[in-house]
């Protein structure tokens, strides 16, 4: 053997003799021991599944158990079990939180029944602009129905989705130039398919404003692109675009626009248009001038009965009457006369199903005396050759300003009315709720949520017979010694009788 292979082997015996080999008695320390009622663990340690776990230094006791969840409200307990590393488990037993339902239970467990938080959709919508919200039945399509809010904020026109399972889901941002002023927004929806309009102004031009109307989806997605519609003929002076009424049948989408007078011109004229449900350009009609409306009647527009023509309420200074207006944009047969006078407004049409031009629509009409109002309904069959049929559907006390109702989809009568109420000696407005049955006015309950009306209010009844009010809270603040208003947008669902 050579010197240098000795002097390798040398070194390698010594470490070898340095290593220090584990006994017996030291490996049986290292592994737990095992453990049942006649071996009992040492004082440091505790028998979990057969072994025996020292807990020096664990968060937990190994084998002890945890409640957790929470028993309020329909909500119950569970446990949580320390496992052998000496950490909490998941919970396991309990019960959880979910929506709220109007069913006398406190589903959430927040202590409250039936009772829910207004949900904050935006803190910066556009004071000046109205808001809109629909519910949109997408059970054909296999999704949950939802509510579909649109709100105009800095970044453009903002579509928000709420499912009825209570998420809240983001839906775009339509963007037309951050130069333009957005206003009236306007929705409208059959089945999955939603319309959406509104008015567009540039910021110092002179020009008049533009009308833009596109399609999504019941989650607020665009399944088009905008498309611009022409309101007036181009012979008037009235061209302040200012309000916007949607209806939409099997094959069309009618839009009413309201214009104003231009600073030189008194007065107001409502336009009517409609366009293919695909939105294809040459299907736009030859703007239709409508009315010249001599009171605050109001409009409002829906599908017919048999969803292949457009039923219209509206006032054209000599009374108040209900229109037919064809696919092509152009009036079909004499307007039915509801009634006459200056203190009718909010008119509510519903169609009687499979006819042309049989409905019902529901009016307010206000009297000299402050401290009373009347909601009429008058029924106008299929057949023009008999007379309609006119009644009270309901007094109420006190001065109603305005009205909107609300209709499940498919239903033939609507379920829910907001009324906006002026108190005579104080001057100020509360809204309440109505909750309708076929045959009168069920219920009048306040609507109970600290805000002032502000003519944006927007209700909304869905299928499964949730409600909900969309409504806005003007918020003033100070920036660089100038007073900016602002608004914050609120989504609350509740519950009626």
């Amino acid at each position: 053997m050579s010197h240098a292979s000795k002097l390798l082997l040398l070194s390698c015996l010594a470490c070898a003799l340095a290593c220090t080999v584990p006994t017996l008695e030291d490996l049986e320390a290292e592994r737990p021991a095992g453990c049942n009622a006649d071996h009992k663990c040492p004082e440091d340690s505790v028998c979990f599944e057969n072994r025996c776990i020292r807990t020096e230094g664990l968060a937990c006791t190994p084998g002890t158990q945890e409640a957790c969840g929470s028993d309020v409200g329909e909500c119950s307990m569970g446990k949580r079990l320390c496992n052998a590393e000496g950490l909490l488990g998941g919970c396991e037993g309990a019960v959880g939180p979910v929506f709220e339902l109007c069913d006398g239970k406190d589903n959430d467990c927040d202590g409250r029944t039936d009772s829910w938080a207004a949900l904050n959709l935006t803190k910066e919508h556009d004071p000046s602009a109205s808001l809109a919200a629909i519910p949109v039945n997408r059970s054909a399509v296999g999704k949950a129905d939802t509510v579909l809010v649109l709100t105009m904020e800095p970044a453009g026109l903002v579509t928000r989705s709420f499912s009825t399972d209570g998420v809240l889901h983001a839906g775009e941002t339509l963007s037309p130039p951050q130069d333009s002023n957005r206003q009236a927004p306007a929705l409208v929806a059959q089945g999955d398919t939603v319309a959406a309009a509104w008015i567009q102004r540039t910021f110092g031009s002179k020009l008049p404003p533009k009308v833009y109307l596109t399609l999504m989806d019941g989650s607020g997605k665009q399944t088009t692109q905008p498309l611009e519609v022409p309101y007036t003929s181009g012979t008037t002076s009235l061209t302040n675009a200012s309000k916007l009424e949607l209806a939409i049948n099997s094959t069309h989408i009618l839009l009413l626009v309201t214009t104003t007078g231009d600073g030189t011109t008194l007065g107001s004229e409502v336009w009517a248009v409609t366009v293919s449900r695909d939105l294809t350009p040459k299907s736009v009609s030859t703007p239709l001038r409508l009315t010249l409306p001599a009171s605050s009647f109001g409009l409002h527009a829906t599908a017919n009965g048999k969803s292949d023509r457009f039923l219209v309420a509206y006032d054209n200074g000599s009374g108040q009457y209900v229109g037919v207006i064809s696919n092509t944009g152009l009036l079909a047969g004499t307007p039915v006369l509801l009634t006459r006078g200056s203190f009718n407004h909010s008119p509510f049409i519903v169609p009687q199903k499979d006819t042309e031009t049989g409905f019902t629509v529901y009016y307010v009409q206000n009297s000299f005396e402050p401290s009373k109002s009347d909601i009429l309904s008058v029924t106008c069959p299929a057949t023009q050759t008999s007379p309609c049929l006119g009644s009270t559907y309901h007094s109420q006390a006190g001065h109603i300003e305005r009205m909107q109702m609300a209709k499940r989809p498919g239903e033939p009568m609507p379920g829910l009315a907001l009324l906006v109420m002026k108190e005579a000696l104080s001057g100020m407005r509360f809204p309440y709720f109505a909750t309708l049955s076929p045959s009168q006015v069920e219920r009048v309950d306040p609507l109970r949520i600290l805000h002032s009306p502000t003519l944006a209010e927007t209700i909304v009844l869905m299928p499964d017979f949730s409600r909900y009010v969309l409504y806005q809270h003007p918020v003033t603040s100070l920036a660089a010694s100038a007073v900016v208003v602002s608004s914050e947008a609120y989504l609350l669902p509740f519950c009626g009788p």
